[in-house]
C-alpha cells in the first residue's frame, strides 16, 4: 500500500465533533450584554474571562450596552436618622411610582451625615462630613459600587476652617481622561479667594488644583458632570485644572424665585429653574461649551414648585419630575410626543432625595477595582449573592 493510499483511508472527523470556537471578539460582545450581577458570575470560567471582564475597554463597552438598563437610587432616613440608599429599577416608572411596595434593593447604610456628590460610569462618589463649629469642619469619600454591593475604604480627611456659610464647600465627581482615573474636585468658597483642592480614586491625599478670585455660586452643592467638566453655575474642567465661565440662556435677566440648578439630562448640561413661581422650565446645552445653543427643552405649568427631574427612563424618552412630599405627585413629561401626565405617588420612599440618583449598572476596570482596595470577603460575599 502506498503512502498515498494510505493517507486517503484515515478517517477525518465530522464538524459536529469539533469544539465549538467562539473568537474572542465576539465572547467579549455577548458579556457585554449581561448584567453585572450575572457578569461577575462567569468570572470562574478561566483567567482569560476574568482578566476581559476587568479590562478598561470591555467596562466601556459594557456601560455603552447597559444605557438601555437605568437604575434608581432612593435616599431615605428612617426614624432614628439612620441613613439607607435603595436601588430600584426605572424602567417601567409608572410601576414604580404608583406601587405601594415597589421592589426595592438594599445596598448601603450609615449613621452619618452622607449625600451623594454624583456617579459615573456606575460607581458613585458620597460625601459624609463632621461640622465643628469653633474651628474646622471635616469631609471625606467613599467609593461605591451598587451593582457589585462594594463600597471604598475612606478617603483622607478633607479640613475646611468654619466659616458662617452653610455651603462653603462644593463637591463635583467625575472621570479625569488625562490621568485615567476618578477625581473628586472640592471647591471651597471663600470671602476673598476660592481654593479648588482634588482627590484621586485610590491616592491617600487632596491636591491643590488652582485658586481665584471670590465670586458667587449658587447653593447647588454638587457639581454636574459632563464632557470632562464639573459644572456648577461656574465650570471647572477636571482634566485641565483650570475654570471659565458659560453664559446662560438669553432672556434670564430676572433672579428667579427659586434658585435655578443644573442636571444632565439625556446626556446634555441642562439648566432647570422656576420661572415666576408658575412654570417650571428646563434649558438644555445641545453642544456643550456653546453658549449659542441653549435650547428650551420643557416649560410646565405648574402649582407648586418641583424638584429637579429625578431620572428618564422608558427608552430615554420618558423626564419624571417629582413634586413637593406634601402634593405626593409626580409628573411624567414625554420628549416624544409632549404629552403630560400627573401620577400619585404611594410610596413615600420614593419621594424622599431620589433626585439626581439616576444611574447605570457598570462593571469596574481592574486599575479602579485595585484602587477601592475591595477586601476579598467582600468580593466573595458580592458574588455569592
Amino acid at each position: 500500500m502506498s503512502d498515498t493510499s494510505a493517507l486517503m483511508n484515515i478517517p477525518l472527523p465530522s464538524l459536529s465533533s469539533l469544539p465549538p470556537v467562539l473568537f474572542d471578539d465576539l465572547i467579549a460582545e455577548i458579556l457585554s450584554q449581561l448584567p453585572v450581577k450575572t457578569l461577575m458570575r462567569f468570572r470562574c470560567v478561566s483567567k482569560t474571562w476574568n482578566s476581559l471582564i476587568f479590562n478598561s475597554s470591555f467596562a466601556k463597552l459594557h456601560l455603552q450596552r447597559s444605557r438601555k438598563n437605568s437604575k434608581l437610587v432612593l435616599k431615605y432616613h428612617n426614624s432614628s436618622c439612620y441613613l439607607r440608599f435603595y436601588v430600584v429599577s426605572c424602567n417601567n416608572v409608572n410601576s414604580l411610582l404608583s406601587s405601594n411596595e415597589p421592589k426595592l434593593e438594599h445596598c448601603y447604610a450609615s449613621n452619618r451625615n452622607y449625600w451623594v456628590v454624583g456617579s459615573c460610569n456606575g460607581l458613585f462618589c458620597v460625601v459624609a462630613c463632621h461640622f465643628n463649629f469653633y474651628t474646622f469642619n471635616e469631609y471625606w469619600v467613599d467609593f461605591w459600587n451598587p451593582a457589585l454591593k462594594l463600597k471604598s475604604p475612606k478617603s483622607p480627611n478633607l479640613c475646611v476652617k468654619h466659616t458662617t456659610h452653610p455651603y462653603s464647600v462644593r463637591f463635583g465627581f467625575g472621570y479625569d481622561d488625562l490621568s485615567q482615573n476618578y477625581k473628586v474636585v472640592a471647591v471651597i468658597l471663600g470671602l476673598k479667594k476660592t481654593k479648588v483642592k482634588a482627590h484621586y480614586l485610590g491616592h491617600n491625599c487632596w491636591t491643590n488644583i488652582l485658586s481665584f478670585p471670590s465670586f458667587p455660586i449658587l447653593r447647588q452643592v454638587e457639581g454636574q458632570f459632563m464632557s470632562g467638566t464639573v459644572n456648577w453655575l461656574a465650570l471647572d474642567k477636571v482634566g485641565k485644572e483650570t475654570y471659565e465661565r458659560l453664559l446662560l440662556p438669553e432672556g434670564l435677566d430676572e433672579v428667579p424665585h427659586i434658585e435655578p440648578q443644573l442636571a444632565i439630562l439625556w446626556d446634555s448640561l441642562c439648566l432647570c429653574l422656576d420661572y415666576k413661581g408658575t412654570h417650571f422650565v428646563v434649558w438644555q446645552m445641545r453642544d456643550f461649551g456653546v453658549e449659542k445653543t441653549w435650547t428650551q427643552l420643557v416649560n410646565l405649568r405648574h402649582e407648586c414648585s418641583p424638584q429637579l427631574p429625578i431620572c428618564i427612563s422608558d427608552g430615554d424618552d420618558v423626564m419624571v419630575i417629582l413634586l413637593n412630599i406634601p402634593y405626593k405627585e409626580a409628573i411624567l413629561y414625554n420628549r416624544r410626543d409632549g404629552r403630560v401626565d400627573h401620577i400619585k405617588v404611594c410610596n413615600s420612599k420614593v419621594l424622599i432625595d431620589a433626585k439626581e440618583l439616576a444611574f447605570r449598572e457598570c462593571v469596574v476596570e481592574g486599575n479602579a477595582l485595585h484602587s477601592l482596595a475591595f477586601r476579598k470577603h467582600f468580593l466573595e460575599q458580592a458574588f455569592s449573592k
